[in-house]
């Protein structure tokens, strides 16, 4: 499946259903895993996430991001 979602400013917990690979066109994110490293994603950066993986998610603005999920 391959989809666009707009995102306001939160923060939640995410588990990852399947593998995801996802690629930020607009705005600021932080990934925090449970070890406590912390990623920000910027816009043109395309990241992956493993089925399984657990993590804290903080959209810091606006963002629009497209993304492609395995089944």
């Amino acid at each position: 499946m391959v989809a666009f979602r707009r995102s306001k400013p939160q923060t939640f917990s995410y588990t990852f259903d399947s593998d995801e690979t996802l690629y930020l066109i607009l705005g600021s994110v932080e990934v925090q895993y449970l070890d406590g490293a912390v990623v920000e994603i910027r816009p043109g950066e395309v990241v992956s996430f493993n089925q399984g993986a657990t993590m804290t998610w903080r959209i810091l603005e606006d963002s629009h991001e497209l993304f492609v999920v395995a089944s």
